[in-house]
């Protein structure tokens, strides 16, 4: 089966190449011209074809999937800083709305049969109606943030699209994953690089902290990816939640942190500049639908997450260079 992957250097388009790639599928991954070689490095040894394209060129888009004439197509390129969506709306929007306008009409015109996974996001749903509710398939979406916006209006042109045209596409609402590549801007980054950087004495036992009392539900990259193949599988196109189910605060994360380096926990000060504008207190999911019509479920907690990240040579290096 051939597959198309956007947004391949990402971490979520990089586990599901991978993924896709060890069950011995032709995988052909999308990077933009300025990441062609960080794509290859990344890649190269699973067999995954990269093309250069970028969603907001749409002859790209047509000339990468005539190109890999593909079956599958995840579509996970996108800006994804809550931040730097405030300070760039309007760039947002055209790469993370308008992107995937573009690539939905490459996939209509040029591979009108394959089957589409849009990666949605919790930022897309926003805030709830009230403080201790759960987002499931049914939530409303109320964006707080210029990236979850964009994000709710690429959700919902994919099921437009579905709707019009028949086509096979789906949307995954993957709330926060991570791993050790994953958006160095990203809380758990912070934290887990300065864990690192104290266990090995490159920084003091301090460190500056947004928000401890926000909650986020963090899994791992690579599992979540495994529910998005599982989508694409179905005998029917349908959206759903992709989850742990288990909510963890900010301060939780800094603890688990930690106790992965090894390290006693460090003293903490809030930093006016880590705190976000906008920012959605609790952000919590129920990812049992998916549990029970796919049979999916997380396999890594927030303890063996940080665990993973904070033992991977990669990471370690990248966290000690920038101390």
């Amino acid at each position: 089966m051939r597959v198309l992957v956007t947004g391949v250097t990402g971490q979520a388009g990089c586990y599901l190449a991978r993924h896709v790639a060890a069950e011995g599928h032709e995988v052909h991954g999308l990077a933009r011209p300025a990441s062609m070689a960080a794509a290859e490095a990344m890649l190269g040894a699973s067999g995954v074809r990269i093309h250069a394209g970028d969603v907001r060129d749409q002859g790209s888009l047509d000339a990468a999937v005539a190109a890999s004439r593909p079956e599958r197509v995840f579509h996970f390129a996108a800006g994804v800083s809550v931040a730097q969506s405030w300070e760039d709306p309007a760039g947002h929007a055209d790469v993370n709305a308008l992107g995937t306008a573009r690539m939905l009409e490459a996939v209509r015109h040029h591979a009108p049969e394959a089957r589409f996974f849009y990666a949605s996001s919790s930022e897309a749903l926003g805030r709830s109606a009230s403080a201790d509710a759960v987002f499931d398939e049914r939530s409303p979406f109320r964006p707080a943030t210029p990236y979850g916006a964009s994000k709710a209006f690429g959700h919902h042109l994919v099921q437009a699209y579905r709707d019009r045209y028949g086509m096979y596409a789906v949307c995954g609402v993957m709330f926060n994953i991570e791993s050790p590549v994953g958006v160095r801007a990203s809380v758990v980054q912070h934290v887990a690089a300065s864990m690192v950087r104290i266990a090995e004495g490159r920084q003091a036992p301090s460190m500056e902290i947004g928000n401890l009392d926000a909650q986020r539900d963090w899994g791992f990259a690579g599992d979540h990816v495994e529910a998005a193949a599982l989508m694409l599988e179905a005998a029917e196109p349908e959206d759903y939640v992709i989850a742990t189910g288990v909510v963890h605060t900010v301060r939780d994360l800094v603890e688990a942190a930690a106790a992965a380096a090894g390290i006693p926990l460090p003293a903490l000060q809030v930093a006016e500049d880590r705190l976000r504008p906008g920012e959605v207190n609790r952000i919590a999911a129920d990812p049992s639908r998916v549990r029970e019509r796919l049979g999916w479920s997380a396999r890594t907690d927030l303890d063996g997450l940080l665990r993973l990240i904070v033992s991977d040579p990669t990471f370690r290096a990248r966290a000690l260079s920038a101390g």
